[in-house]
């Protein structure tokens, strides 16, 4: 019997360790989308169709949250949607301006004419936080 008792305060202890491990874990970790600060940047989907072949522009109206006016904004690019990878800007398309105004921040992507049709994958940087993960799509 007391072998048995003390396999089952064993298996609770090594459980009540990896709930505390999981837990430190989530807790510890900053979102994705901002840090600790409260900070966030929201780019929503692409406003605009481009169309291989054509320059065009696809146009992004981001929300932040806890950014002060003026800050600016970087864009870094991804090989796939769950931003892995990070890539080079593709030849093809501008470097944008975004300037937060009012917890919004309004940027073009103006591609020229040798835009090969796909799905490009960017993340905004404002004042150290991240977005998620936007599409570039060029039909």
């Amino acid at each position: 019997m007391k072998v048995k008792l003390i396999g089952n305060v064993a298996l609770a202890a090594a459980l009540l360790v990896c709930a505390i491990s999981i837990a430190f874990i989530l807790f510890s970790c900053s979102s994705p989308t901002g840090g600790d600060d409260g900070k966030t940047v929201t780019v929503p989907t692409q406003s605009g169709p481009i169309t291989s072949g054509t320059a065009g522009t696809a146009m992004y109206y981001v929300t932040t949250a806890n950014i002060e006016n003026s800050k600016t904004g970087a864009v870094t690019w991804y090989e796939d949607l769950a931003a892995t990878i990070s890539t080079t800007k593709p030849a093809w398309v501008n470097d944008p301006l975004i300037n937060v105004v009012s917890n919004t921040a309004y940027f073009a992507f103006t591609t020229t004419a040798t835009a090969p049709a796909g799905t490009y994958y960017f993340r905004v940087t404002i004042d150290g936080a991240k977005s998620n993960v936007g599409t570039l799509t060029i039909l």
